[in-house]
């Protein structure tokens, strides 16, 4: 029996580009079963030669012949990899976990990619280009003068070793450990070394504290930072007055959640003689204070924009400036970069003005406050904001005509009710709903989009650097794929699509009017591409627009500090428009204004350095951003499993949001959470889903549970910290709970 290695990988390369499994080795060898044993120790040589490679428990391949692909290594809670949009046209690349190595969720690695047994694309991790988890959060346990930590991300999958346990450590604490040594192998641990004790079980907020440290955010800024911020001086100050338009006596007002601190846009409103509206948009000049290449600046660009995590605020700027200096709070002078726009009873904006201002806001007014002023006009005279009843009024009839311009261009309304958790002052959940928008809602949100495009219109028509706001075309074959859900919401989809805003808007109308269907309107949301930042204008799908960007909100998004900048720096060139329009096909041909060639700045060092870095800032931003969407996210699974919590037991009515392989998901109808109903919890029969996951079939019976069913459900039990709730299916006799929507507030 020959078993040398040239006779051994003569059997790979005669079968290229495809795993060979131990079995098919031997039958090409001609050897009987009984040398299974010598012809595994043979390979397994080649394998540590790196001459072959293993592929799960029984197969192997040469390496040299299969193509290669990078990514972010994507890990399951059950152990399965993924490397995203890396496989053949663009799909998710499955991993096994036998071909992770000792890869971890989250690190940037290398996979070859073969053949899998089902004739799929599969890979293997070969390298570990970048270790996502230098430092984890888990349980500490304490084993004599050593510990192990149990990782709170599940997804890690394997213990952390501490040989070296401080005695003041508590055994069941939940402990922050750097990572000193990383495995060799699959079956071997983590080494660390804790450097933060962050609370123990129970602890008041301790979950998503564990949530933001897990994911790598730092609470407090450095002490150099306070002590930059500390010396800010308080405006106005002469000279500042001397250089900017001074609009303290202008009827200023702030609307913000009731529950807001940092105020950074004001909004104002005149009837001109010629009938046109005058919409005055005031924004924070966090560009005043805060400059290119300073320490405080550097921060906010790390930290990229403030997060909402529920109970608390991480901002992106000390709150010297967020929540004092920069914001806009009533009856103190502060300074802002101001956009007025002049508009047409039709909508249209016929000229603008850009100008660095002194305001002084006359009220912080909540968009509940606005709304019941809207819902009860003939009390408006008793009320402290009545100088300013007028003017809110105006700014109504405004935002509407805005709202029918930007939806007649063909913008997308998706109306998806948010979850809202109430908690009391320590930070306990104490109510759960659905948070819809009001008309004061869209009013402001039609002021700042305005006042977005009129700015975006306005750099770019003078050549200079601008991070844009786009949101790409979606792919059709994405509402395809959803197409078989969506039938069960009364929306039936053509073959072939043209994907455009109008299109998707004649959907969600339909899914307005059917019981759930703000279920169907968030796997619309899936099918489409996600916004971004970008340095090249590539408009924005959703909302229509040719030209879009980011101006209002620079006390949390460095985006809009960034276009602050710019526009700061290029003011002495400042640009004055006549009959403007944001339509790219109609810009040409309408602007009664000089090219914009000949209007274009002089390049500043300044702006030559932002142009320079813009591509960076736009990648920092996107992964930002996109890291405190998933806290945010995170954060209210978790605080609504916390007032879940007490309900145990409690009987629900819910529709099926979801289907999976083993079960379903149902989001309950009075509260707006989601828990699971195992498939092994349902009765009589074995259950799997359909080839579209629309259905759950029982096998035998045929029973059948559908995307968008009502039900009851019963709740079994609450993880508070994994954010999970398990439901089984009621029967109407069950007994439980009387089903409760508030916890009385603690005192």
């Amino acid at each position: 029996m020959d078993l040398s290695p040239e006779r051994l990988l003569a059997i790979f390369e005669a079968s290229p580009g495809r795993p060979v499994s131990l079995r098919d080795v031997l039958a090409e060898m001609g050897v009987a079963s009984a040398y299974r044993l010598v012809v595994w120790r043979a390979l397994q040589t080649l394998v540590q030669e790196g001459r072959l490679i293993r592929l799960g428990a029984k197969r192997f391949m040469v390496p040299e012949r299969l193509p290669r692909a990078a990514g972010i290594l994507h890990v399951s809670a059950k152990g399965t990899g993924f490397l995203m949009r890396a496989g053949h046209e663009g799909e998710d690349l499955y991993i096994h976990r036998s071909n992770l190595g000792s890869a971890l969720d989250g690190d940037q690695v290398e996979v070859e990619i073969f053949t899998g047994r089902k004739g799929r694309k599969e890979g293997r991790v070969c390298d570990i280009l970048a270790h996502a988890h230098e430092h984890i959060v888990g349980q500490f346990k304490r084993m004599g003068g050593s510990g192990v930590m149990a990782p709170r991300n599940v997804k890690i999958g394997r213990w952390v070793e501490i040989p070296k346990a401080p005695p003041n450590v508590t055994d069941g604490a939940w402990v922050r450990v750097k990572v000193t040594g990383w495995p060799e192998s699959a079956e071997d641990p983590l080494i660390g070394e804790v450097e933060e004790v962050l609370g123990m079980p129970g602890d008041r907020g301790i979950s998503v504290l564990l949530l933001l440290r897990d994911m790598g955010i730092v609470l407090d800024f450095p002490a150099e930072i306070k002590r930059q911020a500390a010396h800010f001086h308080p405006p106005p100050s002469t000279q500042e007055l001397a250089r900017r338009r001074d609009l303290r006596e202008l009827r200023v007002c702030t609307i913000d959640p009731a529950t807001a601190k940092d105020f950074d846009d004001a909004l104002s409103i005149e009837v001109l003689d010629s009938g046109n509206w005058r919409l005055g948009v005031h924004i924070a000049d966090v560009a005043h204070y805060v400059h290119a290449g300073k320490p405080i600046d550097v921060e906010a660009l790390r930290r990229g924009t403030s997060i909402y995590p529920v109970d608390r605020v991480v901002p992106m700027l000390p709150e010297r400036l967020s929540n004092d200096l920069c914001s806009l709070r009533p009856n103190e002078d502060r300074y802002a970069l101001t956009c007025f726009m002049e508009v047409t009873p039709s909508g249209q904006v016929v000229r603008y003005e850009i100008a660095e201002s002194v305001i002084r806001s006359r009220h912080r007014l909540s968009y509940e406050q606005v709304q019941e002023f809207f819902d009860h006009q003939d009390k408006h005279d008793s009320r402290p904001f009545a100088d300013m009843a007028e003017d809110l009024l105006r700014l109504r009839e405004l935002t509407r005509v805005l709202n029918r311009v930007r939806m007649d261009r063909g913008a997308l309304d998706l109306d998806i009710p948010e979850t809202e958790v109430e908690c009391n002052p320590e930070g306990d959940a104490v109510a759960l709903r659905r948070h819809n928008r009001f008309e004061s809602h869209r009013l402001v949100e039609e002021c700042m989009l305005l006042a977005n495009e009129t700015v975006a219109a306005h750099i770019r028509e003078q050549g200079l650097p601008l991070l844009y706001r786009i949101h790409d075309v979606p792919d059709p074959s994405s509402l395809q794929r959803i197409a078989p859900a969506l039938e069960f919401f009364g929306v039936k989809v053509p073959k072939k699509v043209e994907p455009t805003p109008a299109f998707y808007q004649a959907i969600v109308d339909r899914l307005h009017r059917a019981d759930g269907g703000h279920i169907a309107q968030r796997l619309l949301l899936g099918t489409l591409m996600k916004a971004e930042y970008s340095p090249v204008n590539r408009k924005h799908f959703g909302l229509a627009s040719p030209c879009y960007c980011h101006f209002t909100s620079p006390i949390r998004r460095y985006p809009d500090l960034l276009t602050h900048r710019v526009l700061k720096e290029a003011l002495d060139w400042r640009l004055e428009a006549g009959d403007l329009r944001l339509e790219a096909e109609e810009e040409s041909k309408r602007r009664q204004v000089p090219s914009a060639s000949s209007l274009k700045p002089q390049a500043s060092s300044l702006i030559e350095e932002i142009r320079a870095s813009l591509a960076a800032v736009a990648n920092q931003s996107n992964l930002t951003a996109e890291n405190a969407e998933s806290i945010e996210y995170e954060a209210v699974r978790i605080k609504s499993m916390e007032f879940m919590k007490d309900q145990e037991g409690g009987i629900f009515d819910g529709w099926i949001s979801s289907i999976g392989r083993r079960g379903f998901f149902v989001e309950l109808v009075d509260l707006p959470v989601e828990g699971a109903v195992p498939g092994r919890s349902l009765p009589g029969d074995t259950f799997s889903p359909d080839e579209h996951y629309t259905r759950l079939i029982g096998r035998y019976t045929g029973r059948t549970f559908r995307l968008g069913q009502r039900l009851r459900v019963q709740i079994v039990r609450v993880n508070v910290m994994e954010g999970e709730m398990e439901l089984i299916v009621a029967e109407e006799a069950r007994g439980g709970k009387q089903r409760k929507t508030q916890k009385k507030k603690r005192r």
